[in-house]
């Protein structure tokens, strides 16, 4: 199935979720989906079975998509809002045809929710017949990809060379071999054979020696160009044509490379396994220390399931499962393990590679394997992140590495155990002790800025000026970070709710916010319009809301010009005068 996302099918099948719950709204259905897609999938479970076998899965995803969509369109609503008022101010009377796809496009907000907010403020809504077409025309294109070059020289004519035998295939563990020069230009060599593998599906190129006569050449590189392929070497005048050469592999790396690739196989099949077949490998890239995998899953993996999934995989590591490589006719091959086989997409070819880990995951692939689950060693998952909507990326790594990862955490346990006096066993208590004591410190502390600020509120208010129906207060304070003179200012404009509080601050960089009392707003005041401009007077910018004005600079000196251009714009607003 799709997972619903914000590319291509993921975001029409998203579209015709959220257009379906758009028209469940307008007629007044109150049901959840979920509800309505049970009677769906009854209905249709006897002539498609398999629609029914994913049941839960179908009313989880919708369930989730129903939520995500409830929030979007409460935080949407409050940018149409803002989105009216700004062109207001610029004296338009519609929201743009742009504008309105931006705001289903990414806040889910339809025409009709917008046009509802928008005639509250009084700006006109009139979407295009083809809005809905405009919306999926933009993910429904195929995405630009960039191209990838190939390292292969392009003046390099190859055609009448004949395919190389690749050793790898045969003979995996084949650490050297003797082959001949057929071909050489510059720094490239083509054999007749080869066990060094070349870049692809995700696994870099192998590295080791070429030796002739008595000579030794780095092979730096080594890609495929059609059958043949082609070996980097660090120089260009070192092997001949004609001549033998006998290759060995940096054995180190590329037992490395197999054992995270056979570990990659493993984990996917855990991963199928434990959350779903929807689950389908969306990108991967395999290392020497590490290696990742990206899926597709629509929501977060938890930390429970990560934990479910590495013992599974790893007990497909214990029980040393056989891992068979054979070349099948790809309808023999789609016939027996159907089009699951395609995780690292489609591969071209009548005949196509398997690799079959025993009754546990079959792919088709190109790259190195272990013959037996049992050399890749412990799988660990070091790290996982959200790549984009409805793909997790996973971070993993096997054998050496994962003991090398254990016990880089051991030793930072081991530290941070030493700095907090305890023990590795009860450095948890340690920790949660030590974060108790620093709430109770921290509250003292907001005990004391609050007695401070009520303080200087006390003295600070004698100092305000009357001006038509409001009271201004400004001051400049020499230390003091924003959120104290936002404190300062709650309690002057609660305690006077005609007050316009403008207070500065800064020694390295200058801070300025401008707060006003409910009847002060009544009058007119718009902070927001007050700090920003204001804010220009110290090099800076600033904006805000009618009631709370932020602003900040790196012009300390002009704090106390800033401050007398927002008594200024707040004077010329209470005398109704916003025109400058």
């Amino acid at each position: 199935g799709i997972t619903p996302s914000n590319e291509g099918g993921g975001y029409l099948s998203r579209l015709v979720l959220r257009r379906t719950l758009r028209l469940m709204r307008d007629l007044g259905i109150e049901e959840p989906l979920t509800e309505l897609m049970k009677l769906e999938l009854d209905y249709l479970k006897s002539d498609f079975p398999e629609i029914n076998e994913k049941r839960d899965y179908v009313m989880e995803v919708i369930d989730l998509e129903e939520k995500r969509y409830k929030e979007t369109l409460n935080q949407g609503e409050r940018l149409v809002s803002r989105l009216s008022s700004s062109l207001k101010k610029e004296g338009k009377s519609q929201i743009p045809t742009d504008d309105l796809i931006e705001l289903y496009d990414s806040h889910g907000l339809p025409p009709e929710v917008v046009e509802e907010v928008a005639k509250e403020e009084g700006i006109e809504v009139e979407p295009p017949e083809d809005f809905y077409r405009r919306v999926a025309e933009l993910h429904s294109k195929p995405q630009k990809k960039t191209e990838k070059k190939s390292k292969v020289p392009t003046h390099f004519d190859l055609s009448e060379l004949p395919e190389t035998e690749l050793l790898f295939y045969k003979e995996p563990y084949k650490r050297e071999f003797t082959a001949d020069v057929l071909w050489k230009e510059g720094d490239y060599v083509v054999l007749d054979r080869t066990a060094f593998y070349p870049e692809g599906g995700g696994q870099p190129s192998d590295d080791g020696v070429l030796k002739s006569n008595g000579d030794k050449f780095e092979v730096l590189d080594v890609q495929k160009s059609g059958d043949v392929v082609l070996h980097k070497i660090d120089s260009e005048n070192g092997v001949r044509t004609g001549e033998k050469v006998k290759g060995e592999i940096n054995w180190e790396k590329r037992s490395a490379y197999m054992r995270h690739h056979t570990a990659t196989h493993i984990l996917l099949g855990a991963l199928r396994s434990l959350l779903g077949d929807h689950v389908w490998q969306h990108g991967v890239q395999k290392g020497e220390e590490s290696s990742r995998l990206d899926v597709s899953h629509h929501k977060r993996i938890s930390e429970e399931k990560i934990q479910e999934i590495e013992k599974l995989a790893n007990k497909i590591v214990f029980q040393d499962r056989k891992v068979n490589s054979l070349w099948m006719d790809r309808n023999e091959a789609e016939k027996k393990y159907g089009h699951s086989l395609y995780q690292g997409g489609v591969v071209p070819g009548r005949k196509i590679r398997i690799v079959d880990i025993e009754d546990w995951n079959a792919q088709a692939c190109s790259g190195t394997h272990c013959t037996h689950s049992g050399e890749v060693g412990l799988i660990k998952i070091i790290n996982r992140e959200r790549i984009q909507d409805g793909v997790e990326r996973l971070v993993f790594a096997s054998g050496l590495p994962v003991l090398e990862s254990l016990q880089e955490q051991e030793q930072r346990i081991k530290k941070s155990a030493e700095t907090l006096r305890t023990s590795p066993d009860e450095i948890d208590k340690a920790v949660q002790k030590l974060f108790d004591q620093w709430k109770s410190a921290k509250k003292e502390v907001d005990n004391l800025r609050s007695r401070v600020a009520d303080l200087k509120a006390e003295k600070l208010e004698k100092n305000s000026e009357s001006f038509n129906n409001i009271q201004i207060l400004a001051e400049k304070f020499e230390d003091g970070d924003s959120d104290e003179l936002i404190q300062i200012g709650e309690i002057l404009t609660n305690n006077n709710k005609n007050m316009v509080v403008i207070l500065a601050s800064g020694k390295t960089s200058a801070n300025i916010i401008a707060m006003a009392g409910e009847k002060a707003l009544e009058e007119g005041i718009n902070c927001g319009e007050i700090a920003s401009e204001a804010a220009k007077s110290i090099e800076g910018g600033g904006g805000g809301k009618p009631e709370l004005g932020q602003g900040g600079g790196g012009n300390v000196e002009k704090l106390e010009e800033a401050i007398k251009m927002g008594v200024k714009i707040c004077k010329k607003q209470a005398s109704g005068d916003n025109n400058g």
